[in-house]
Order: structure tokens, then sequence, then C-alpha cells
């Protein structure tokens, strides 16, 4: 305890700070302004760093695997997702709060063509883009008309839910009779890979939005025992920061299972010896004997791409 003491230092006094009154419609559990005058929330701001450290991941692996264009679409949408929420916890203003919230809303979208659209027409794949353009607009005009952030909270909410549905349905359906047709022996190994990449995104969210709940519902306790326990030891209950942190991480598997679902389902014919093993290593550095994806880690990226070109050059099986 002597130790935790001597390293513990207070909140700032003072509640001004550079970017003056708040104008957004949301203000979260941690209290402006209480570390830094430039910055209205500290630790809501840097938690956004994991957004941007992931979607920079995986726009990496998108291009070095030389998957589906719209993958590159999903991560950079996480990225604008990132920055809009840093401006918005930094300055608390209505502007940088629709910065923070719409791009979710388009992300999710960009990742529901992704999943709808899978084996559709051309035309099809057009009309199911101009429905999400038009639904994106709409919820777009009703909220800047609205200004309901439980508007919001709700579309964000059943726009994701109905594309994890959709992507459970795709990989039973579509999925596993394709890879019992090619491959019966690892058909089991690869569903089960591709269920906990999904169980664990979706655990992280609900984990991630019990807390979120719990940092709205007991705020005042919270506070109380942030005043106690003072910086840095504090920071682990800013309930929203951990919100970032979950969310973060479920959305980047949610992503990444999206897109070794598309890999998995339309294999990769320009690769001699097109064996099960050989599309597994494209697979954002998947190996025969495990997942490396698991929470965005990877195997080195050296040894990775030796494979690679192994498995392309017909020699890895």
């Amino acid at each position: 305890m002597g130790l935790v003491s001597a390293l513990q230092f207070p909140y700032r006094e003072s509640r001004e700070g550079f970017w003056g009154e708040q104008t957004s419609t949301l203000n979260w559990c941690e209290e402006d302004y209480n570390i830094s005058y430039y910055c209205a929330e500290v630790v809501n701001t840097l938690t956004n760093l994991v957004f941007m450290w992931l979607g920079l991941k995986g726009l990496r692996d998108v291009i070095s695997f030389g998957h589906s264009r719209v993958f590159i679409l999903v991560f950079l949408g996480y990225m604008v997702v990132g920055l809009g929420s840093m401006a918005f916890h930094t300055t608390l203003k209505y502007e940088m709060q629709l910065a923070d919230e719409l791009p979710m809303i388009y992300t999710v979208c960009i990742m529901a063509f992704a999943t709808f659209g899978y084996k559709r027409p051309a035309k099809d794949q057009a009309l199911i883009a101009a429905g999400l353009v038009g639904l994106a607009v709409f919820i777009t005009v009703y909220y800047l008309y609205a200004q309901n952030p439980v508007f919001h909270q709700v579309a964000y909410g059943l726009l994701t839910f109905s594309t994890v549905c959709r992507g459970f349905y795709v990989m039973e359906h579509d999925l596993r009779p394709q890879l019992k047709q090619r491959n019966p022996e690892e058909t089991n190994w690869y569903m089960r890979k591709m269920y906990t990449l999904a169980v664990s995104g979706i655990g992280m969210f609900l984990a991630g939005f019990f807390i979120w709940n719990i940092d709205n519902i007991f705020c005042r306790r919270l506070t109380a025992g942030k005043n106690q326990i003072l910086l840095p030891w504090s920071v682990v209950l800013e309930g929203h920061g951990w919100w970032h942190i979950l969310t973060g991480l479920g959305g980047t598997l949610a992503a990444r299972r999206l897109a070794v679902k598309t890999r998995l389902l339309t294999g990769e014919p320009s690769i001699p010896h097109d064996t099960l093993a050989c599309v597994a290593q494209q697979l954002f550095g998947w190996q025969g004997d495990g997942v490396h994806a698991r929470l965005g880690a990877f195997p080195e990226r050296s040894t990775c791409a030796t494979q690679v070109q192994l498995c392309r050059a017909g020699e890895w099986h």
C-alpha cells in the first residue's frame, strides 16, 4: 500500500477546459477536464488508439494477402470511427459527436454489404448497395433532425445484429457444405475455428456493452471510488474506455471472420495444389496447428510471407 500511495496523484481541481462548454448531446462518466486542460476525457480519448492500431493491422493484412477490396473500406472505416471518437471525447462538441457516431453506421453498412452481397449477381449486389446507401442516408438525416442518441444506438445495434445473423446463416448454409465437398476431414476443424472467432467477437461486444451500462448506471459510485483511488490507478474504473477496447477487439474479430469466410468460400483457384491448408495460410496467417488471428496477433511477417510464396509456387501442402 505504501508504494501505491506513493504513486498516487490527484485530479485537477479546476474543471475548465480549452474547448469550452459541452455542446454534445452525450457525456460520459469520466469527469470533464479532470486530467488535462486540453482534453475533456483523456481516458476515453486514448483508448480509441486501439481502433487505429487494429485498423492499420487489418489494412496491412488485407493488402498483403490480396483479400477483397471491400475489406480495405471496412478497416479504413474502422480507423475513421477511432479518429472521430477521439475528436468527440477530446472536445465534447456536437460536430465531433457526429464524426464519431455516423461513421459507425457507415462502417457496419459496408460489412453488411460484404455479408448480404456474397454470391449475388452483379445486379443484386447493386440493389443491396443502393439499399444500404439509402438506409445510411435515412439514418443520417433523421438523426440530424431528431438528435436522439437512443435512435442511433438502436439503429447501430439492429444493423450489427442482422449482419451477424446473416453471417452465421452463410457459414452453415454455404461454407460448411463447400468445405465438406472439398475436404470432409478438415471441415470440423475449420468450422470450429470460425465459430471461435465469432463467439470471441460477440463475447467481447457483450462484455463491453455490459461495462458500458454499469458505467452509466453506477456513475456516481464509480466517480466516488475514482476520487478515493486517484490517478493512475483510477483509470481502470473508466468503463467507457473499456467499451472502446472491447468493442475494438470484437469489431476487428468480426471483420477478420468475414474476410476469412469469404476467402474460404471463394477459394483460390490461382494457387497450384489448392488444398485447404494452402488456402488457410493466406487467411491472415492461419496455420494447420492453430489460429494466429486471435486479438489481431499474427506470426512473423517474414515467416508468413515465405509460406505464402511456397503456397503459390505449389510447394506448401
